[in-house]
């Protein structure tokens, strides 16, 4: 059985959520990290396993104010590793006054075969 991931937002790194039981997979707030190949290590392994046995449906949302280029260039592996799960769909939610974060969210969707929704809010 894959455990849960639940870990807590901090002023540099976002709070990430995975719960294949409940259906919940979310990552939410700043990815700052100094070293975000080391922080998302444990997500990229966690949905190699979760891939094995994939829920029917997996909607994965992505609410980040701000994702600097080295942990953009790590959530781009991690969008790789997803695109093959069938039944995939991405949310990428962007605050309306953030044109930056809309255009990210473009950019990285655009450069792997998921189905994706842009969402303001």
């Amino acid at each position: 059985m894959l455990l849960p991931i639940h870990w807590k937002i901090t002023p540099k790194t976002p709070e990430i959520i995975l719960d294949a039981q409940e259906g919940v997979f979310r990552i939410e707030g700043r990815s700052l990290s100094e070293n975000p190949r080391l922080f998302y290590e444990p997500i990229i392994n966690w949905f190699k396993e979760y891939k094995k046995n994939a829920n029917e449906k997996t909607e994965f949302a992505v609410k980040l104010e701000y994702i600097n280029s080295s942990s953009t260039r790590v959530f781009l592996q991690i969008l790789n590793l997803l695109q093959d799960i069938e039944n995939l769909h991405v949310i990428w939610f962007y605050d309306k006054e953030d044109e930056e974060m809309l255009e990210k969210g473009e950019e990285v969707m655009d450069l792997v075969d998921i189905s994706y929704t842009l969402e303001s809010f």
